[in-house]
């Protein structure tokens, strides 16, 4: 569906994927999400299901604005 770079609130770089798919009739979305460098990195996989889509979306996003790699 999407790509998106992005640096964290921490200084982070990284790059965000968002994807849908459907499983057995019902639909989802994932979230793909690789941030650091070849030192440090995290990498996020979040799955849910479409219709929850408004209540969670936003707060991925938040998450992913707030990694740290250097607590």
């Amino acid at each position: 569906v999407s790509k998106e770079s992005f640096t964290s609130d921490n200084g982070v770089k990284g790059v965000m994927f968002k994807l849908s798919f459907e499983l057995k009739g019902d639909k989802y979305i994932r979230y793909m999400v690789y941030a650091g460098d070849l030192t440090k990195t995290l990498w996020l996989n979040i799955t849910y299901p479409q219709m929850l889509e408004e209540l969670i979306e936003l707060e991925i996003l938040k998450s992913v604005k707030s990694i740290n790699l250097k607590p």
